[in-house]
């Protein structure tokens, strides 16, 4: 709030409400925020009661400074990122269902850490290298699955180059000048090289 305006006992109307609902657009790109965690975003403790005042008033916070209309053109879009980032860890932290699903996959993985500690070292290393490998397996998978939809696309390239060619010479033989060609097949009237 400016000052003069606060002096005067007038407040600015918000253009927008604060608090407004997830976007279509942005609900594809929540899949990712699962392997961010919000609370670090917004720059708070993740604290069971955490009150919807102290998400708003972090989120402003960081607003001001990550707005992409605040920053240079030439850092403007990792701003624009950022500053997605910072919204969707807000729409998430007010959401409480959002949250309730955010709390439970912080405990499963808090439980899949301790238990992975709790194991020897034999078998962690077990356990590590078959991670591993099938992680270089799905990467396999998709290099395969990549190297299908390339050939895939070279194949429908060249069946449209081949079926424009065809067209071309099926038109050129149609439109045809009456003359046979160096084969010695017959011109439009029916007559071979040979009988002239």
């Amino acid at each position: 709030r400016r000052p003069a305006l606060a002096a005067a006992g007038r407040r600015r109307r918000r253009r927008r409400p604060v608090g407004r609902p997830i976007h279509p657009q942005r609900s594809i790109a929540m899949e990712n925020m699962a392997e961010v965690d919000p609370y670090r975003v917004l720059g708070i403790d993740p604290k069971p009661n955490l009150t919807d005042a102290e998400i708003k008033k972090a989120y402003r916070k960081l607003a001001l400074k990550l707005h992409p209309d605040k920053r240079k053109d030439s850092e403007r879009e990792r701003a624009q990122q950022e500053f997605d980032q910072l919204q969707k860890a807000y729409d998430i932290l007010l959401d409480p269902e959002a949250r309730a699903a955010l709390e439970n996959l912080a405990k499963a993985r808090q439980a899949t850490r301790q238990r992975h500690e709790s194991q020897d070292a034999k078998r962690r290393k077990m356990r590590e290298d078959l991670e591993r490998r099938e992680r270089a397996a799905e990467r396999g998978r998709n290099e395969e699955e990549e190297a299908k939809d390339r050939l895939q696309q070279e194949l429908a390239r060249l069946r449209k180059t081949f079926a424009t060619r065809r067209k071309g010479y099926d038109a050129e033989a149609s439109t045809g000048t009456g003359r046979s060609d160096a084969n010695g097949r017959s011109d439009a009237n029916g007559r071979s090289d040979a009988n002239g």
